[in-house]
């Protein structure tokens, strides 16, 4: 029993990326990632040794959620992203997931751009919701310029707490206190997001 629609299949394509549904052929290269150092990412490590955990991993998600691939132009697989708690055509809530080797070099800026535009364009959704952690000051900008606006924040209980006391920087530790991290809610809607894309470059 599930309780989401069937995923359309699509093929997109950006400047630097292309996303299509995710398969269980894809989950061998995600094994191969090399796992997050950074406290703040360790939660994204996936502990997938073996061909069964992949396979639990992916019907797992499949039950409640729209998973898609991301690809760079030479064919790797850089991320991977979902859509869950679906309510078409008005919203669903994304997560984005890039690997360790390919944060920094535009591949999420981009699969967001040319997302958006599915998300909002064919599948005909009317807005966005996600979760991104305070500390995650990276992701909280890319948000922000694609027009994204925060709803508010709560707490919730912190993966690999004890990491963080390697943490130095002040601006990511203060959304960290006595193993929560402090995450915000954000939100956008299709008519803001035709504005933001008409303006970017």
């Amino acid at each position: 029993m599930t309780d989401r629609p069937p995923q359309p299949d699509c093929f997109l394509f950006g400047r630097l990326v292309q996303i299509r549904p995710l398969r269980y052929a894809d989950l061998p290269e995600i094994a191969a990632w090399p796992p997050h150092t950074d406290p703040l990412l360790k939660a994204y490590n996936l502990h997938l040794n073996t061909p069964a955990d992949w396979r639990h991993w992916l019907n797992g998600r499949l039950k409640d959620r729209w998973p898609y691939a991301i690809r760079n132009r030479d064919g790797l697989l850089v991320g991977h992203l979902s859509l869950r708690q679906m309510d078409p055509p008005r919203s669903s809530r994304l997560g984005v997931v890039l690997g360790a080797p390919y944060i920094g070099r535009g591949y999420g800026t981009d699969a967001m751009r040319i997302f958006l535009d599915y998300y909002f364009g064919e599948l005909g959704f009317g807005m966005m919701r996600l979760d991104v952690s305070g500390a995650n000051i990276r992701a909280r900008l890319l948000y922000r310029r694609l027009g994204f606006n925060e709803l508010g924040s709560f707490w919730q209980p912190a993966l690999d707490a004890e990491d963080w006391g390697s943490v130095k920087d002040e601006e990511r530790l203060q959304h960290f206190r006595q193993g929560q991290v402090r995450m915000y809610e954000m939100s956008l809607r299709a008519p803001v997001w035709r504005r933001v894309r008409s303006a970017l470059a």
